[in-house]
């Protein structure tokens, strides 16, 4: 691979072109969550590498990019957040389905039905002509990444490493800033700039030292830990709804809000727990951070 920094570009970008491509294809054909999953990775990542790059980019160019791939990323999400609800729901603690099984199946039932038209929704956006021009648009980004001219050549290091480095740096900030017990508002802005950091070294990790690889599986923990908390918020979101709306209850007297009572107590005790781990994990990565020097070097 090329150092420098339209090479390097190109090869992150087209993998991660590919990447949504692929399993665009498997989403056409049926209903795979694992392809959802994928596709929508492959869109945040591109997203944030327009966005931690720009600097070295020709802003006109990636700037409508910026706004499609964000359209299909929330018609992913939709599917995706549904497929997260139902696993956290399966794996819920134990007394929360010691329950008769009919309550259980009416939850799965909603939530099944929500994901169906979510699923509806996003095979016809991946068929529209706006997903057919933003296809083309991803084939062209990936061929030619619209680096400015005056930095194509450049060593990567000198471009790219200080990008991936300020982004760091921008997460470090923000935590900083969060008081003793900060609300989730404030925890779910850490995790997407943990995310976008994670993403730049993974860019940048063939072309930097050796603590940079490491940097990013670390904050990959940090996103997970905060993740699993976005994840928690939005289950509670979804059981508090499905409170107001109106169920079909099953012959025998079932009542399915018993199942989300106990659903919403699972979940706020998962989020209880996530709060109490995320500072342990940042932490951790900060460490391998320190011994970059980025926070040193840089400023925002």
């Amino acid at each position: 691979m090329g150092d420098s920094t339209i090479d390097t570009l190109r090869v992150s970008i087209g993998a991660d072109v590919e990447r949504f491509r692929s399993n665009a294809v498997v989403i056409r054909a049926g209903s795979d969550e694992e392809a959802v999953h994928e596709a929508r990775v492959a869109t945040r990542r591109l997203r944030s590498q327009l966005r931690t790059f720009a600097p070295a980019l020709r802003r006109p160019n990636i700037q409508e990019l910026g706004t499609e791939l964000r359209w299909l990323g929330r018609r992913l999400g939709a599917v995706r957040d549904l497929d997260v609800l139902a696993s956290r729901f399966e794996n819920a603690d134990e007394r929360a389905w010691k329950l008769e099984e009919e309550a259980r199946r009416l939850v799965g039932l909603r939530l099944a039905t929500e994901r169906q038209l979510a699923f509806a929704q996003l095979v016809l956006a991946l068929s529209s002509r706006r997903c057919g021009s933003l296809s083309r648009q991803l084939d062209d980004l990936a061929s030619r990444p619209p680096v400015r001219s005056r930095f194509a050549k450049r060593p990567a290091t000198d471009m790219l490493l200080p990008q991936a480095a300020r982004r760091w740096h921008v997460l470090e900030r923000a935590v900083g800033r969060l008081g003793e017990t900060p609300a989730d508002a404030s925890l779910h802005r850490v995790r997407i700039l943990a995310k976008q950091a994670r993403y730049a070294a993974e860019v940048v990790e063939p072309i930097g030292p050796r603590d940079v690889g490491r940097l990013a599986r670390r904050l990959a923990q940090v996103q997970k830990v905060l993740g699993e908390l976005n994840d928690g918020a939005r289950a509670v979101g979804w059981l508090e709804e499905s409170k107001r709306s109106p169920w079909t209850v099953a012959a025998g007297g079932v009542d399915p809000i018993v199942a989300v009572e106990l659903l919403l107590a699972d979940q706020h005790v998962a989020m209880a727990r996530c709060r109490s781990e995320w500072r342990e994990s940042f932490e951790v990565a900060a460490e391998t951070a320190r011994a970059l020097r980025w926070s040193d070097q840089l400023t925002v």
